[in-house]
């Protein structure tokens, strides 16, 4: 084997592991609600902007490059760019996870923070009435509530979920960089190696006066 299958082969396989060993488990309405939600996302645009420039730069050259008639090259490259859309799309799909549980994990804790303070205030308002009753209810419920919020905390493991979601989109950014990195570098390479003598520029073939 070449080095080129080698290196090749390598980040294959640490795709296939990146992908198949980092799933995350998400509720059936968690993920209908990610299949709904329309991909504006201001890195899709620019990265969808950026692929159509490339793409209407390659159409604008007047021949095909010349490694496109090999077809190992030519599966390389298709292959290389399926593999970035499955990350690209996974690394979305992890961005749309980690938001949703940061908001929900955030926005309960504010509320505990609200009830808790809530709680020592009415506390200590209470000792100032006789009879305490109604101040007695108002404290039970809300020491209710802030045991019903913990324990969804803990039952759902929103932090735990979100710094495994960070985890795992650093690994899929790794493995997005190895394979971007190694297309540009053969791409590079086969440009060298297809252009070792290329054609003097018009303008240096213009006698001078």
């Amino acid at each position: 084997m070449t080095d080129t299958q080698n290196e090749f082969l390598d980040i294959v396989n640490y795709f296939n592991e990146t992908i198949m060993t980092n799933k995350i488990i998400v509720s059936s309405r968690l993920q209908k609600k990610f299949d709904r939600e329309p991909d504006t996302d201001p890195e899709t645009t620019t990265n969808s902007l950026r692929q159509e420039n490339e793409n209407e730069q390659l159409l604008s050259l007047p021949l095909p490059p010349p490694w496109s008639t090999d077809d190992f090259y030519t599966y390389i490259f298709r292959k290389n760019k399926d593999i970035q859309n499955v990350l690209f799309t996974y690394n979305r799909k992890l961005t749309y996870f980690y938001l949703y549980n940061k908001n929900v994990y955030e926005v309960c804790s504010v509320v505990l923070i609200v009830l808790s303070s809530s709680l020592a205030l009415i506390e200590g308002i209470s000792l100032c009435f006789d009879p305490v009753i109604e101040t007695t209810i108002v404290t039970l419920t809300i020491s209710m509530s802030i045991g019903v919020l913990t324990s969804v905390l803990k039952f759902f493991n929103f932090k735990n979920e979100t710094e495994d979601i960070i985890k795992i989109k650093e690994k899929v950014n790794t493995c997005s960089a190895k394979i971007f990195t190694f297309d540009k570098k053969l791409k590079t390479q086969l440009y060298l190696k297809y252009n070792a003598n290329p054609p003097t520029p018009p303008e240096l073939l213009t006698p001078r006066a």
